[in-house]
Protein backbone atom coordinates (compact mmCIF):
# COMPACT_ATOMS: atom_id res chain seq x y z
CA UNK A 1 0.00 0.00 0.00
CA UNK A 2 2.68 2.60 0.69
CA UNK A 3 5.01 1.36 -2.22
CA UNK A 4 1.41 2.51 -4.29
CA UNK A 5 0.88 6.04 -2.44
CA UNK A 6 5.00 6.35 -2.83
CA UNK A 7 4.59 6.12 -6.95
CA UNK A 8 1.07 7.96 -6.94
CA UNK A 9 2.74 10.96 -5.79
CA UNK A 10 6.25 10.60 -8.07
CA UNK A 11 4.12 10.73 -10.55
CA UNK A 12 1.60 13.30 -9.93
CA UNK A 13 2.16 16.82 -11.99
CA UNK A 14 4.12 19.27 -9.44
CA UNK A 15 1.79 22.18 -8.95
CA UNK A 16 3.15 25.38 -7.33
CA UNK A 17 2.26 27.21 -4.49
CA UNK A 18 2.41 30.97 -5.99
CA UNK A 19 -0.53 32.59 -8.09
CA UNK A 20 -0.61 32.49 -11.25
CA UNK A 21 1.27 35.63 -13.18
CA UNK A 22 -0.69 37.21 -15.80
CA UNK A 23 0.63 38.88 -18.82
CA UNK A 24 2.46 42.44 -18.01
CA UNK A 25 0.06 44.56 -20.37
CA UNK A 26 1.61 47.49 -22.16
CA UNK A 27 0.37 51.21 -20.89
CA UNK A 28 -1.33 52.91 -23.22
CA UNK A 29 -0.34 56.73 -24.00
CA UNK A 30 -3.41 59.13 -22.95
CA UNK A 31 -4.73 60.41 -25.62
CA UNK A 32 -3.15 63.82 -27.02
CA UNK A 33 0.09 63.14 -24.86
CA UNK A 34 3.27 63.09 -27.00
CA UNK A 35 5.26 60.14 -27.69
CA UNK A 36 8.77 60.82 -26.11
CA UNK A 37 10.57 58.54 -28.84
CA UNK A 38 9.00 60.57 -31.45
CA UNK A 39 10.65 63.65 -30.25
CA UNK A 40 13.98 62.64 -29.61
CA UNK A 41 14.13 61.35 -33.23
CA UNK A 42 12.54 64.27 -35.21
CA UNK A 43 15.00 66.16 -36.17
CA UNK A 44 14.65 70.11 -36.46
CA UNK A 45 13.05 71.67 -39.57
CA UNK A 46 15.06 73.18 -41.63
CA UNK A 47 15.63 77.02 -42.23
CA UNK A 48 15.30 78.40 -45.70
CA UNK A 49 15.83 82.27 -45.55
CA UNK A 50 17.92 85.08 -43.78
CA UNK A 51 17.10 88.39 -44.26
CA UNK A 52 19.04 90.51 -42.90
CA UNK A 53 19.93 94.85 -42.68
CA UNK A 54 23.22 96.03 -43.74
CA UNK A 55 24.38 98.79 -41.05
CA UNK A 56 28.10 99.36 -43.28
CA UNK A 57 26.20 100.96 -45.64
CA UNK A 58 24.23 103.40 -43.66
CA UNK A 59 27.58 105.36 -43.36
CA UNK A 60 27.35 105.96 -47.10
CA UNK A 61 24.77 106.39 -46.80
CA UNK A 62 22.27 103.91 -47.91
CA UNK A 63 19.71 101.92 -46.78
CA UNK A 64 20.44 98.75 -47.81
CA UNK A 65 18.93 94.85 -47.26
CA UNK A 66 20.28 91.47 -48.23
CA UNK A 67 18.45 87.84 -48.44
CA UNK A 68 19.87 85.01 -48.61
CA UNK A 69 18.21 81.68 -49.70
CA UNK A 70 19.18 77.94 -48.70
CA UNK A 71 19.61 75.66 -52.34
CA UNK A 72 21.70 73.14 -50.33
CA UNK A 73 22.67 72.75 -46.48
CA UNK A 74 25.76 73.63 -47.96
CA UNK A 75 24.80 75.91 -51.07
CA UNK A 76 23.24 79.32 -50.92
CA UNK A 77 22.73 82.57 -53.21
CA UNK A 78 22.04 85.87 -51.98
CA UNK A 79 20.93 89.18 -53.32
CA UNK A 80 21.18 92.73 -51.84
CA UNK A 81 20.35 95.94 -52.44
CA UNK A 82 20.47 99.89 -50.86
CA UNK A 83 19.28 102.90 -52.03
CA UNK A 84 20.31 106.52 -50.59
CA UNK A 85 23.00 109.84 -51.40
CA UNK A 86 26.45 109.93 -51.51
CA UNK A 87 28.75 113.57 -52.03
CA UNK A 88 30.46 114.62 -54.88
CA UNK A 89 32.15 117.64 -55.42
CA UNK A 90 30.06 120.46 -57.49
CA UNK A 91 32.21 123.76 -57.96
CA UNK A 92 34.57 122.77 -54.77
CA UNK A 93 31.85 121.93 -52.88
CA UNK A 94 30.00 118.73 -51.69
CA UNK A 95 27.00 118.17 -52.48
CA UNK A 96 25.00 114.99 -52.54
CA UNK A 97 23.32 112.63 -55.28
CA UNK A 98 21.08 109.89 -55.83
CA UNK A 99 23.14 106.43 -55.39
CA UNK A 100 21.40 103.10 -56.40
CA UNK A 101 23.58 99.53 -55.21
CA UNK A 102 22.72 95.64 -56.06
CA UNK A 103 24.63 92.75 -55.33
CA UNK A 104 24.32 89.38 -55.81
CA UNK A 105 26.72 86.16 -53.74
CA UNK A 106 26.96 83.06 -54.70
CA UNK A 107 28.53 80.97 -51.31
CA UNK A 108 29.54 77.52 -50.17
CA UNK A 109 30.17 76.80 -46.63
CA UNK A 110 33.13 75.16 -45.83
CA UNK A 111 32.34 74.59 -42.18
CA UNK A 112 28.70 74.24 -40.94
CA UNK A 113 25.99 75.16 -42.94
CA UNK A 114 22.63 77.59 -43.56
CA UNK A 115 20.95 76.42 -40.76
CA UNK A 116 23.12 76.60 -38.07
CA UNK A 117 25.83 79.20 -39.66
CA UNK A 118 29.54 78.86 -40.08
CA UNK A 119 32.44 79.72 -42.72
CA UNK A 120 31.70 80.36 -45.93
CA UNK A 121 33.21 81.16 -49.26
CA UNK A 122 32.17 82.64 -52.33
CA UNK A 123 31.78 85.39 -55.34
CA UNK A 124 30.44 88.17 -55.79
CA UNK A 125 29.20 90.83 -57.51
CA UNK A 126 28.01 94.58 -56.99
CA UNK A 127 27.26 97.35 -59.31
CA UNK A 128 26.77 100.89 -57.76
CA UNK A 129 25.37 104.24 -60.07
CA UNK A 130 25.58 107.32 -58.52
CA UNK A 131 23.86 110.37 -60.28
CA UNK A 132 25.26 113.08 -61.74
CA UNK A 133 28.64 113.86 -63.76
CA UNK A 134 30.74 114.97 -61.24
CA UNK A 135 33.39 113.35 -59.25
CA UNK A 136 32.94 111.56 -56.20
CA UNK A 137 33.91 112.93 -52.28
CA UNK A 138 34.20 109.75 -50.95
CA UNK A 139 36.85 107.05 -51.23
CA UNK A 140 34.60 104.05 -49.95
CA UNK A 141 32.22 103.73 -53.31
CA UNK A 142 33.63 103.10 -56.64
CA UNK A 143 30.68 103.55 -59.34
CA UNK A 144 30.94 100.36 -61.90
CA UNK A 145 30.82 96.57 -61.16
CA UNK A 146 32.79 95.03 -59.13
CA UNK A 147 33.49 91.28 -58.83
CA UNK A 148 35.67 89.16 -56.60
CA UNK A 149 35.97 86.39 -54.19
CA UNK A 150 34.18 86.65 -50.60
CA UNK A 151 35.30 84.92 -47.11
CA UNK A 152 32.62 85.20 -44.45
CA UNK A 153 31.26 83.83 -40.99
CA UNK A 154 27.76 83.66 -39.85
CA UNK A 155 26.41 82.84 -36.82
CA UNK A 156 22.55 81.85 -36.07
CA UNK A 157 21.18 81.95 -32.18
CA UNK A 158 18.43 79.31 -31.55
CA UNK A 159 15.86 81.75 -31.82
CA UNK A 160 16.77 82.49 -35.72
CA UNK A 161 18.80 86.07 -34.62
CA UNK A 162 21.54 86.37 -37.48
CA UNK A 163 24.95 87.70 -37.85
CA UNK A 164 26.62 87.70 -40.91
CA UNK A 165 30.04 89.01 -42.21
CA UNK A 166 31.84 88.74 -45.45
CA UNK A 167 34.96 90.18 -46.80
CA UNK A 168 36.94 90.37 -50.31
CA UNK A 169 38.64 91.65 -52.71
CA UNK A 170 36.40 93.41 -55.81
CA UNK A 171 37.73 93.99 -59.28
CA UNK A 172 36.31 96.74 -61.56
CA UNK A 173 34.56 94.20 -64.20
CA UNK A 174 32.90 97.23 -65.49
CA UNK A 175 32.40 101.19 -65.73
CA UNK A 176 29.17 102.75 -65.12
CA UNK A 177 27.94 106.28 -66.73
CA UNK A 178 27.43 108.53 -63.81
CA UNK A 179 29.42 110.31 -61.23
CA UNK A 180 33.49 109.76 -61.71
CA UNK A 181 35.38 107.16 -58.51
CA UNK A 182 37.34 109.35 -56.33
CA UNK A 183 40.27 108.14 -57.68
CA UNK A 184 40.23 107.21 -61.22
CA UNK A 185 42.95 104.77 -61.64
CA UNK A 186 41.48 102.91 -58.63
CA UNK A 187 40.96 99.45 -60.40
CA UNK A 188 40.11 96.95 -57.27
CA UNK A 189 37.64 97.91 -54.07
CA UNK A 190 36.96 96.65 -51.25
CA UNK A 191 34.01 94.17 -50.87
CA UNK A 192 32.23 93.39 -47.89
CA UNK A 193 29.36 93.34 -45.51
CA UNK A 194 27.78 93.19 -42.03
CA UNK A 195 24.19 91.81 -41.78
CA UNK A 196 22.16 91.79 -38.62
CA UNK A 197 18.70 89.79 -39.27
CA UNK A 198 16.88 86.72 -39.49
CA UNK A 199 16.97 83.53 -40.78
CA UNK A 200 13.87 80.95 -40.46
Amino acid sequence: MSLLLTIALATAPATSLEPEKKPRRELEPLPGAPAAEAEEDEAPPHKYVTIAWLPLQALVPLAALAVEGRITERWTVSVSGGYGNAPVFVADRRERRAALMLGGLVSYYVAGGFDQGGVHVGVAAQWTRIAGTEQLAIGSVRPGLLVGPLLGFKWVMRGGFTLDSQIGVGFVAAETSGSKPNDPDQKTALLGNLGVGFTF
